[in-house]
């Protein structure tokens, strides 16, 4: 069983609210660090989208969600399938 938070909204409903700029500079600036991460670990997430990012009101900064679709950077069986990717 996995236990996760719930979450309100997404990056993209959030975004149609009137924010000050520096909040979404700094959503921005979140959002890449976790990517970073994500690619550090020699993944690519391939399913990049506003949708999936998630975005609470208690809870100031976005995570990114819909993992399942993190792949190897450099899966030459997936390359050859599905043409190259990460």
């Amino acid at each position: 069983m996995m236990v996760l938070y719930y979450y309100i909204g997404n990056l993209r409903n959030t975004l149609m609210n009137d924010l000050e700029y520096r909040i979404k500079i700094e959503y921005l600036c979140l959002i890449i660090d976790g990517f970073s991460s994500i690619h550090d670990a020699g993944k690519v997430h391939k399913d990049f989208h506003s949708d999936n990012m998630l975005v609470d009101d208690e809870i100031e900064f976005p995570f990114i969600s819909d993992l399942e679709m993190h792949q190897p950077v450099n899966n030459e069986e997936q390359s050859i399938k599905k043409g190259i990717y990460g």
